[in-house]
Protein backbone atom coordinates (compact mmCIF):
# COMPACT_ATOMS: atom_id res chain seq x y z
CA UNK A 1 0.00 0.00 0.00
CA UNK A 2 2.85 2.38 0.75
CA UNK A 3 3.75 2.83 -2.91
CA UNK A 4 0.18 3.97 -3.67
CA UNK A 5 -0.22 6.68 -1.00
CA UNK A 6 0.80 10.32 -1.47
CA UNK A 7 0.54 13.33 0.86
CA UNK A 8 -0.41 16.47 -1.03
CA UNK A 9 1.40 19.17 0.90
CA UNK A 10 -1.53 21.58 0.57
CA UNK A 11 -2.47 20.36 4.04
CA UNK A 12 0.74 21.98 5.30
CA UNK A 13 0.72 25.05 3.07
CA UNK A 14 1.19 27.31 6.12
CA UNK A 15 4.61 25.72 6.75
CA UNK A 16 7.74 26.37 4.74
CA UNK A 17 8.96 23.78 2.23
CA UNK A 18 11.56 22.17 4.48
CA UNK A 19 9.18 21.89 7.43
CA UNK A 20 6.56 20.31 5.18
CA UNK A 21 8.93 17.55 4.13
CA UNK A 22 10.09 16.84 7.68
CA UNK A 23 6.53 16.56 8.97
CA UNK A 24 5.39 14.38 6.06
CA UNK A 25 8.31 12.00 6.43
CA UNK A 26 7.94 11.63 10.18
CA UNK A 27 4.24 10.84 9.73
CA UNK A 28 5.20 7.86 7.57
CA UNK A 29 4.58 9.12 4.04
CA UNK A 30 7.05 8.26 1.30
CA UNK A 31 5.52 10.22 -1.60
CA UNK A 32 4.40 13.84 -1.62
CA UNK A 33 2.66 16.31 -3.87
CA UNK A 34 4.52 19.62 -3.87
CA UNK A 35 2.77 22.98 -4.14
CA UNK A 36 4.46 25.41 -6.53
CA UNK A 37 3.80 28.29 -4.14
CA UNK A 38 5.86 26.73 -1.37
CA UNK A 39 8.68 25.75 -3.70
CA UNK A 40 8.82 29.22 -5.24
CA UNK A 41 9.07 30.73 -1.74
CA UNK A 42 11.92 28.32 -1.02
CA UNK A 43 13.72 29.42 -4.18
CA UNK A 44 13.07 33.11 -3.49
CA UNK A 45 14.90 32.70 -0.18
CA UNK A 46 18.11 31.98 -2.09
CA UNK A 47 17.84 28.19 -2.34
CA UNK A 48 18.10 26.17 -5.54
CA UNK A 49 16.21 23.30 -7.14
CA UNK A 50 19.17 21.10 -6.25
CA UNK A 51 18.68 22.10 -2.61
CA UNK A 52 15.01 21.17 -2.87
CA UNK A 53 15.84 17.76 -4.31
CA UNK A 54 18.41 17.25 -1.57
CA UNK A 55 15.75 17.88 1.09
CA UNK A 56 13.45 15.33 -0.50
CA UNK A 57 16.24 12.75 -0.53
CA UNK A 58 17.26 13.60 3.02
CA UNK A 59 13.72 12.95 4.22
CA UNK A 60 13.38 9.76 2.14
CA UNK A 61 10.59 11.24 0.06
CA UNK A 62 9.80 11.28 -3.64
CA UNK A 63 7.78 13.97 -5.39
CA UNK A 64 5.10 12.44 -7.61
CA UNK A 65 2.82 15.44 -8.06
CA UNK A 66 3.39 19.16 -8.69
CA UNK A 67 0.47 21.56 -8.19
CA UNK A 68 -0.93 23.66 -9.73
CA UNK A 69 -0.97 25.58 -13.01
CA UNK A 70 -3.96 27.66 -14.06
CA UNK A 71 -5.02 30.36 -16.54
CA UNK A 72 -4.55 28.17 -19.61
CA UNK A 73 -8.08 27.24 -20.63
CA UNK A 74 -8.99 30.59 -22.19
CA UNK A 75 -5.59 31.69 -23.50
CA UNK A 76 -5.96 33.13 -26.99
CA UNK A 77 -3.13 33.23 -29.52
CA UNK A 78 -1.54 36.36 -28.07
CA UNK A 79 -1.67 35.01 -24.53
CA UNK A 80 -0.63 31.46 -25.30
CA UNK A 81 3.06 32.34 -25.79
CA UNK A 82 3.19 33.72 -22.23
CA UNK A 83 1.29 30.71 -20.89
CA UNK A 84 3.73 28.35 -22.60
CA UNK A 85 6.71 30.25 -21.19
CA UNK A 86 5.29 30.11 -17.67
CA UNK A 87 4.44 26.44 -18.05
CA UNK A 88 7.94 25.64 -19.24
CA UNK A 89 9.31 27.08 -15.98
CA UNK A 90 6.64 25.15 -14.06
CA UNK A 91 7.70 21.89 -15.73
CA UNK A 92 11.38 22.59 -15.14
CA UNK A 93 10.72 22.95 -11.41
CA UNK A 94 8.57 19.84 -11.31
CA UNK A 95 11.07 17.65 -13.14
CA UNK A 96 14.00 18.83 -11.01
CA UNK A 97 12.36 17.31 -7.94
CA UNK A 98 12.44 13.71 -9.14
CA UNK A 99 13.86 11.27 -11.63
CA UNK A 100 10.62 9.52 -12.59
CA UNK A 101 8.19 11.12 -15.05
CA UNK A 102 6.58 13.86 -13.02
CA UNK A 103 2.86 14.50 -12.85
CA UNK A 104 1.83 18.13 -13.15
CA UNK A 105 -1.67 19.38 -12.46
CA UNK A 106 -3.12 22.21 -14.54
CA UNK A 107 -6.39 23.37 -13.02
CA UNK A 108 -9.34 24.37 -15.17
CA UNK A 109 -10.09 27.72 -13.52
CA UNK A 110 -12.98 29.76 -14.84
CA UNK A 111 -12.50 33.06 -16.62
CA UNK A 112 -15.90 34.68 -16.23
CA UNK A 113 -15.12 37.40 -18.76
CA UNK A 114 -14.63 34.93 -21.60
CA UNK A 115 -17.08 32.62 -23.35
CA UNK A 116 -16.05 29.00 -22.90
CA UNK A 117 -14.56 27.54 -26.06
CA UNK A 118 -14.16 23.76 -26.11
CA UNK A 119 -11.82 23.73 -29.11
CA UNK A 120 -9.60 26.37 -27.50
CA UNK A 121 -9.37 24.35 -24.27
CA UNK A 122 -8.41 21.25 -26.25
CA UNK A 123 -5.75 23.11 -28.24
CA UNK A 124 -4.26 24.72 -25.15
CA UNK A 125 -4.17 21.48 -23.16
CA UNK A 126 -2.49 19.75 -26.08
CA UNK A 127 0.13 22.51 -26.06
CA UNK A 128 0.76 21.99 -22.34
CA UNK A 129 1.26 18.30 -23.06
CA UNK A 130 3.82 19.12 -25.73
CA UNK A 131 5.80 21.32 -23.32
CA UNK A 132 5.67 18.75 -20.52
CA UNK A 133 6.85 15.95 -22.82
CA UNK A 134 10.23 17.67 -23.17
CA UNK A 135 10.69 17.11 -19.42
CA UNK A 136 9.32 13.58 -19.36
CA UNK A 137 6.23 14.94 -17.66
CA UNK A 138 2.61 13.87 -17.62
CA UNK A 139 -0.14 16.49 -17.53
CA UNK A 140 -3.18 15.68 -15.40
CA UNK A 141 -6.08 18.08 -15.84
CA UNK A 142 -8.20 18.74 -12.78
CA UNK A 143 -11.87 19.58 -13.34
CA UNK A 144 -13.64 21.95 -10.93
CA UNK A 145 -17.37 21.83 -10.12
CA UNK A 146 -17.83 25.64 -10.16
CA UNK A 147 -16.51 25.99 -13.73
CA UNK A 148 -17.72 24.90 -17.16
CA UNK A 149 -15.34 21.94 -16.90
CA UNK A 150 -17.24 20.61 -13.91
CA UNK A 151 -17.30 16.82 -14.17
CA UNK A 152 -15.36 13.73 -15.10
CA UNK A 153 -17.40 13.62 -18.31
CA UNK A 154 -16.47 17.15 -19.46
CA UNK A 155 -12.85 16.61 -18.48
CA UNK A 156 -12.70 13.38 -20.47
CA UNK A 157 -14.15 15.10 -23.54
CA UNK A 158 -11.23 17.56 -23.51
CA UNK A 159 -8.54 15.00 -22.66
CA UNK A 160 -9.81 12.59 -25.32
CA UNK A 161 -9.75 15.25 -28.02
CA UNK A 162 -6.33 16.56 -26.90
CA UNK A 163 -5.18 13.06 -27.83
CA UNK A 164 -1.70 12.94 -26.31
CA UNK A 165 -0.31 9.96 -24.42
CA UNK A 166 1.01 12.18 -21.62
CA UNK A 167 -2.33 13.96 -20.96
CA UNK A 168 -4.85 12.59 -18.48
CA UNK A 169 -7.11 13.49 -15.56
CA UNK A 170 -6.83 14.20 -11.84
CA UNK A 171 -9.89 12.71 -10.15
CA UNK A 172 -10.55 14.70 -6.95
CA UNK A 173 -13.19 13.38 -4.54
CA UNK A 174 -14.52 16.85 -3.65
CA UNK A 175 -14.82 17.86 -7.29
CA UNK A 176 -16.40 14.52 -8.19
CA UNK A 177 -19.11 14.58 -5.52
CA UNK A 178 -19.83 18.31 -5.60
CA UNK A 179 -20.04 18.55 -9.39
CA UNK A 180 -22.16 16.72 -11.92
CA UNK A 181 -19.96 13.63 -12.30
CA UNK A 182 -21.58 10.21 -12.41
CA UNK A 183 -20.42 6.66 -11.79
CA UNK A 184 -21.20 5.86 -15.40
CA UNK A 185 -18.99 8.73 -16.55
CA UNK A 186 -16.12 7.53 -14.38
CA UNK A 187 -16.45 4.00 -15.70
CA UNK A 188 -16.23 5.25 -19.28
CA UNK A 189 -12.82 6.89 -18.85
CA UNK A 190 -10.00 4.49 -19.78
CA UNK A 191 -8.11 3.69 -16.61
CA UNK A 192 -4.79 4.63 -18.20
CA UNK A 193 -6.14 8.18 -18.56
CA UNK A 194 -6.72 8.63 -14.84
CA UNK A 195 -3.29 9.72 -13.70
CA UNK A 196 -4.03 10.56 -10.06
CA UNK A 197 -6.80 10.38 -7.47
CA UNK A 198 -7.14 13.03 -4.77
CA UNK A 199 -8.89 11.74 -1.66
CA UNK A 200 -10.66 14.01 0.82
CA UNK A 201 -14.00 14.19 2.61
CA UNK A 202 -16.63 16.77 3.59
CA UNK A 203 -18.82 17.01 6.69
CA UNK A 204 -20.72 20.26 6.09
CA UNK A 205 -23.05 21.87 3.58
CA UNK A 206 -22.57 25.36 5.05
CA UNK A 207 -21.05 28.13 2.95
CA UNK A 208 -20.63 28.35 -0.78
CA UNK A 209 -18.68 25.77 -2.74
CA UNK A 210 -15.49 27.85 -2.94
CA UNK A 211 -15.39 28.31 0.82
CA UNK A 212 -15.96 24.62 1.40
CA UNK A 213 -13.30 23.46 -1.07
CA UNK A 214 -10.68 25.89 0.24
CA UNK A 215 -11.39 25.80 3.97
CA UNK A 216 -13.55 22.84 5.02
CA UNK A 217 -12.24 19.58 3.61
CA UNK A 218 -11.69 16.85 6.18
CA UNK A 219 -9.77 13.59 6.30
CA UNK A 220 -11.18 10.51 4.55
CA UNK A 221 -13.71 8.79 6.78
CA UNK A 222 -14.54 11.95 8.75
CA UNK A 223 -17.23 13.16 6.37
CA UNK A 224 -20.18 11.93 4.33
CA UNK A 225 -18.63 11.06 0.96
CA UNK A 226 -18.86 7.49 -0.24
CA UNK A 227 -15.18 7.29 -1.15
CA UNK A 228 -15.58 3.57 -1.70
CA UNK A 229 -17.55 4.39 -4.84
CA UNK A 230 -14.48 6.00 -6.40
CA UNK A 231 -11.92 3.54 -5.08
CA UNK A 232 -13.88 0.43 -6.01
CA UNK A 233 -14.45 1.63 -9.58
CA UNK A 234 -10.79 2.57 -10.01
CA UNK A 235 -9.50 -0.70 -8.59
CA UNK A 236 -11.98 -2.72 -10.66
CA UNK A 237 -10.68 -0.95 -13.75
CA UNK A 238 -7.08 -1.81 -12.83
CA UNK A 239 -5.91 1.59 -11.59
CA UNK A 240 -2.28 1.45 -10.41
CA UNK A 241 -1.63 5.13 -9.67
CA UNK A 242 -1.37 7.08 -6.45
CA UNK A 243 -4.10 8.04 -4.04
CA UNK A 244 -3.08 11.50 -2.91
CA UNK A 245 -4.53 12.99 0.26
CA UNK A 246 -5.44 16.62 -0.50
CA UNK A 247 -6.88 18.46 2.47
CA UNK A 248 -7.58 22.20 2.53
CA UNK A 249 -8.85 23.09 6.00
CA UNK A 250 -8.17 26.34 7.84
CA UNK A 251 -8.93 24.78 11.23
CA UNK A 252 -6.22 22.16 10.75
CA UNK A 253 -3.66 24.95 10.44
CA UNK A 254 -4.24 25.85 14.08
CA UNK A 255 -3.43 22.30 15.19
CA UNK A 256 -0.09 20.55 15.64
CA UNK A 257 0.98 19.71 12.05
CA UNK A 258 2.68 16.51 13.19
CA UNK A 259 -0.50 15.26 14.80
CA UNK A 260 -2.64 16.24 11.80
CA UNK A 261 -0.23 14.46 9.46
CA UNK A 262 -0.20 11.31 11.59
CA UNK A 263 -4.01 11.31 11.50
CA UNK A 264 -3.81 11.83 7.74
CA UNK A 265 -1.52 8.84 7.31
CA UNK A 266 -3.80 6.64 9.45
CA UNK A 267 -6.90 7.79 7.54
CA UNK A 268 -5.38 6.76 4.22
CA UNK A 269 -4.57 3.30 5.56
CA UNK A 270 -8.07 2.96 6.99
CA UNK A 271 -9.90 4.02 3.82
CA UNK A 272 -7.70 1.97 1.47
CA UNK A 273 -7.28 -1.02 3.75
CA UNK A 274 -10.34 -2.77 2.40
CA UNK A 275 -8.95 -2.66 -1.14
CA UNK A 276 -5.30 -3.65 -0.60
CA UNK A 277 -3.84 -6.69 1.13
Amino acid sequence: MENRICYNLSALIHLDFEQQLIVASRAGFRAVGVRDRNLEDFLSAGNTLTDARHLLDKNKLISVEYNFFSNWVYAQDGELARVVQDFDHFCACASALGEEPVLIAPVAFENRNTIYNFSLAVRNLRELGRVAAAYGGRVAMEFLPWTRINSIETAWDIVRDADRENIGIVLDAFHYFEGSSTKEGLREVPVEKIFLCHLNDMNTRDGDILKRTRECRVLPGEGSYDLGEIISILEMKGYTGYYSLEILNTEYRNLDPARVSSRAYASMHDILGAYFP
